[in-house]
Parts: C-alpha cells; structure tokens; sequence
C-alpha cells in the first residue's frame, strides 16, 4: 500500500483580514481545542 501524501503551500496573510474583529471572531476561533492544539 502506498501512502499519498498531501502538500500545500503556506502563504503569509494579514490576521486583520481573517478576523476582522478579535472578541467575536478571533476569540471565537481560539476557544476551540483543535485550534489551540495547532498553536502548541
């Protein structure tokens, strides 16, 4: 069996433009443990 791997390619984006406000939106996206664990 052969294992596919998947690439991509990172890209620096502004954060301003992902979360256009940070207690709705950035908090929000923070609160969940998935996204947390990305940041360890």
């Amino acid at each position: 069996m052969v294992n596919k791997l998947k690439l991509g390619k990172l890209e620096e984006v502004d954060v301003r433009e992902l979360w256009k406000h940070e207690q709705y939106d950035f908090s929000e996206w923070l609160a969940k443990e998935e996204n947390i664990e990305m940041l360890k």
